[in-house]
């Protein structure tokens, strides 16, 4: 029998069915921790005559993810913080370039967000990476988890590799990509695994402003809400704006407000400086 690290790993494990001798660990010594048994329940589940497809189980998928979101309100000290920012250029720039181009290839104003947060993640690495046996990993990357919901209900978060190295294009096409192919079912497990901080928005669905519950072992997820019009200063004189609020949920154990209140800066200068992006 494999070492477990804990009591609540079997009991996750004893509740959802899980064998642990088919569970790999990830423990300094090989034992099988709590995400170990979430990941294996979110892993790929393929027919016999299919085994190179990737299917996923999304019941299991999102038992797993209820899990995690159980775990992640009791053991982690999340604060939160929001920020006003005027995406007016944004949308300048977007009408600019989507101008000649067919609908199936325009940009999203959720490709901006998703770039923007990354870049930001990169130039502070606290909100980046994991925290797992009492200490923070920073991560050597910045895999983005986008939040995508699924038709038969429940939300997932697949990574988007490298998303502050890739450009705007490069990052709507895959962006496009992993929604289509979350949604049908077949993702790899290291897009679930894979992801070192989230971003989510539920501004299509009417939602100004939206908390986050950081998924374990993450340490940071980033919200965007829906694009509004207010009366903003500008210059001197107050004009119409359309302002989109950014927030943050991070682990206290981590990082602080002060450090959390410049990330949510960085990530509203770059939204004004498209061109950046």
């Amino acid at each position: 029998m494999k070492p477990v690290l804990d009591e609540m790993c079997r009991n996750l494990a004893e509740a959802q069915g899980v064998d642990l001798s088919t569970v790999t660990g990830s423990g300094s010594a090989g034992e099988i921790t709590y995400a170990d048994v979430e990941r294996h329940l979110g892993e790929a589940v393929a027919p016999p005559e299919r085994k190179r497809a990737t299917w996923l189980d999304l019941d299991a998928m999102r038992a797993a993810i209820a899990a995690a979101m159980a775990r992640s309100k009791r053991e982690i000290p999340h604060y939160y913080l929001e920020h006003q920012v005027d995406v007016m250029a944004c949308e300048q720039w977007l009408t600019q370039k989507n101008a000649t181009r067919p609908p199936d290839n325009r940009l999203l104003i959720g490709a901006l967000a998703i770039k923007a947060a990354a870049l930001a993640a990169r130039r502070f690495p606290a909100f980046n990476g994991f925290y797992r046996d009492g200490k923070f990993e920073p991560a050597s990357a910045v895999h983005a988890g986008v939040a995508i919901a699924i038709r038969s209900g429940g939300l997932v978060a697949p990574a988007l590799h490298e998303a502050d190295q890739i450009s705007i294009d490069e990052l709507m096409a895959r962006m496009r990509d992993l929604v289509q192919r979350t949604r049908a079912g077949r993702i790899r497990s290291s897009e679930l695994s894979d992801p070192t901080i989230t971003v989510t928005s539920l501004g299509e669905r009417g939602v100004e402003t939206l908390y986050g519950i950081i998924y374990p072992p993450q340490v940071a997820i980033v919200g965007f809400g829906k694009i509004v019009t207010r009366p903003w200063v500008i210059d001197g004189a107050i004009g119409p704006r359309s302002v989109v609020t950014v927030t943050l949920s991070a682990d206290h154990r981590v990082s602080d407000g002060h450090a959390g209140s410049l990330f949510l800066a960085e990530i509203g200068r770059l939204l004004q400086e498209p061109d950046e992006l």
